[in-house]
């Protein structure tokens, strides 16, 4: 950067500051010496002593007034009083030596206001003054002695004078410039390891200085760029270009972002401030272009902007440390119908929360104010949620629930707050069906509780009612059949009738009786390691007597035992009715398969006839109670629908399940999984 020399050192006004004493007694000396001159000589008149006092005068007013606040020309007239002393020592001399002293007087000036070459050209002209006019006077032409020593004297004073402030202003002049080069160096250094891309331009627009930061984010070097044009990198040159001379123009700072292509052709976007560095006359000098790259920034808050616009279905909203709204999006717009502008800068979030709300959520925490509930909860930069009744535009509420989250800068200082809220009134409706519903479904339920404890009651007082006369009719039944006599052939096939009725009864009874004991939990199993192949041979040989000869039972069982922890009556029970159903509804000729397998962990049973099947929809109701299958229905088979009821629960208290599915061909099957013990567990499980 290049100083001007006016800015370094002003030599306009040489009687301001410190040398200005320094300078003031000069002058006096010089006018103590015209005032001895002027009482010794003997040629010295009343007016040479009043001009030496009025030159005291003169020195004394040079001293004391404040010659800073007057005009550089006036300050220049102590200078004059030297004219006072001239006239002395003429006075003294026969004012043969006038023209020499008036010429004395301009080199004075010279020396003390102007530049070193007028200076030397003063002393020129003063040395021709001087030598030449004796070399051209006539040799009998008489110089005074004494007149001579007071010239000698006078020259010697003046000069001394005029050279001291010479030698002194140069050095002043030195060290002005010293001082600049150090200021420019320490300003270079700055502005090279600023973290900002500086610019320093020449009003003209050149580059004056590129420094490091720049360097790194263009791509191209200082030694390329400086004395050249910044147009090269910009994308809008003449922009640029205009901002410069407005800042020029104004030598006010001018703020602005543009695009700058790298030098690998890469755009960037920079934040610009251009300030102009002014002269004394407030003329602009040269311009400093400070930028800082926002690319990042730019494109964070285009991302942010497009989430706020794009979530149209939640409020997302950001505030200051003070909870005045920052930013507002097209969401929360349509929530609360605000307007962005009605919001950002100008109101707080209070707008819409209720008061009482607040204060009730701060009493709720101990505190004065939500504010301080707020960033106690968000001390830890987590989230701080909650459910709130805010108040849009038009004075309605709308359930909201909201997420509060802090924002840091990167020395971790809050900044504000984000928060992101949506509309629950469809949640909350759906809430409240939901918790109707489960009411009722509880209701439904209790009730359904009291249903099968009143059928359990039920169950049991007539189970116990009819189970007495039961055993009393079969008993009795039993007796006349074959006690009693001889019976006719009409009156044996009526008693027959009756004891197979009786029968009858009496084993729906027990199925009644086991199936609410089982439901109940009162039934307790008798579990053991069982082997199915055993439980299998127990339920065929129950069925034995059952067995229509033309239903062959083909059994499929493997060598190597199937164990099982489980009640031996009960699973035997099971297997019995899962069986016997198969073999009810099997035609003769039919076959009915019984298959135990096992793939490791657990027993496979299945039960296969090809007997009239099973509706594929009425399958899944095969395990209910009472249940007959329409097919049943059709061929009027006897039974109570409770059998397959009772092997489900038998087989749920096992561990194990039950299923039902149609047979290829025709028929069904029934396939019971079941839990498999291992070698081991079986050992362990003996009882001792």
């Amino acid at each position: 950067m290049r100083l001007p020399l006016a800015r370094l050192v002003d030599t306009t006004r040489p009687l301001e500051g410190p040398g200005r004493w320094r300078r003031s007694l000069l002058f006096g000396a010089v006018a103590l010496a015209g005032a001895v001159a002027a009482g010794l000589l003997p040629a010295a008149a009343p007016r040479a002593l009043e001009a030496a006092w009025l030159l005291v005068a003169v020195i004394v007013l040079s001293t004391a007034l404040p010659w800073h606040r007057w005009p550089p020309a006036w300050q220049a007239a102590p200078a004059f009083g030297y004219l006072g002393v001239l006239l002395l020592f003429d006075y003294g001399s026969g004012r043969e030596n006038a023209p020499i002293f008036v010429a004395i007087l301009p080199v004075v000036w010279l020396a003390l206001f102007h530049s070193r070459r007028l200076l030397v050209a003063g002393l020129a002209v003063l040395g021709a003054v001087l030598f030449v006019p004796p070399l051209l006077l006539p040799a009998e032409y008489p110089i005074r002695p004494w007149a001579s020593l007071g010239t000698a004297f006078a020259l010697a004073v003046l000069l001394g004078v005029a050279l001291h402030e010479l030698v002194g202003r140069q050095r002043a002049v030195a060290d002005a410039l010293e001082r600049a080069r150090f200021d420019r160096d320490l300003a270079r250094a700055y502005l090279q390891t600023v973290g900002a891309l500086v610019l320093v331009l020449s009003p003209e627009g050149r580059v004056e200085l590129f420094n490091n930061r720049s360097e790194q984010v263009t791509g191209f070097s200082a030694a390329s760029m400086v004395g050249g044009e910044p147009w090269q990198m910009c994308t809008d040159p003449d922009g640029f270009r205009e901002r410069l001379t407005r800042a020029l123009a104004s030598l006010e700072p001018v703020k602005f972002e543009s695009d700058i292509r790298t030098a690998a052709g890469v755009r960037r976007h920079i934040s610009w401030v251009l300030s102009a560095l002014t002269r004394d006359d407030g003329g602009a000098w040269a311009v400093i272009a400070a930028g800082v790259d926002v690319t990042e920034e730019r494109a964070a808050q285009r991302l942010f902007a497009h989430v706020l616009s794009a979530a149209t279905e939640q409020m997302i909203f950001a505030t200051d440390t003070t909870g005045r709204f920052t930013a507002f999006n097209p969401g929360g717009e349509r929530l609360l119908g605000y307007r962005a502008e009605e919001l950002v800068g100008v109101q707080t979030v209070e707008i819409m929360h209720r008061p009482d709300e607040l204060a009730a959520r701060a009493r709720h925490y101990g505190m004065d104010s939500f504010r301080e509930v707020l960033a106690t909860a968000t001390k830890d930069e987590s989230a701080f949620t909650q459910e709130w009744q805010l108040i849009r535009k038009d004075g309605s509420e709308v359930p909201v629930s909201m997420t509060i989250n802090p924002m840091r800068d990167d020395d971790g200082t809050l900044t504000g707050y984000v928060g992101v809220a949506w509309d629950i009134t469809r949640q909350r409706e759906v809430q409240a069906a939901t918790a109707a519903a489960l009411a009722q479904e509880q209701a439904a339920t209790e009730h359904a509780r009291e249903l099968d404890r009143v059928k359990g009651d039920f169950v049991a007082m007539v189970s116990h009612d009819l189970r007495t006369p039961l055993t009393s009719i079969i008993g009795n039944t039993e007796l006349l059949l074959d006690e009693t006599g001889e019976l006719s052939t009409v009156q044996r096939q009526l008693l027959g009738a009756v004891d197979r009725n009786a029968r009858r009864l009496e084993n729906l009874v027990s199925d009644l009786l086991l199936l609410s004991g089982v439901e109940s939990g009162k039934l307790q199993l008798q579990l053991r390691p069982v082997t199915m192949g055993q439980v299998i041979d127990g339920a065929l040989e129950a069925l034995a007597s059952k067995r229509s000869a033309d239903i062959a039972v083909r059994l499929e069982v493997p060598a190597d035992p199937l164990r099982v922890l489980g009640d031996p009556a009960q699973l035997e029970r099971m297997v019995t009715n899962v069986v016997g159903n198969a073999l009810k509804f099997t035609p003769p000729g039919g076959t009915v398969t019984v298959r135990a397998t096992s793939d490791g962990d657990y027993v496979d049973l299945s039960v296969a006839d090809n007997g009239i099947g099973i509706p594929e929809a009425e399958l899944p109701h095969v395990f209910d109670r009472f249940f007959r299958s329409s097919r049943s229905r059709e061929q009027q088979a006897q039974g109570t629908g409770l059998g397959l009821a009772i092997s489900k629960s038998i087989v749920d208290q096992h561990g194990g399940t039950i299923r039902a599915a149609a047979t290829p061909g025709g028929g069904t099957t029934f396939v019971v999984v079941l839990p498999r013990l291992t070698a081991a567990e079986s050992t362990a499980k003996e009882p001792a």
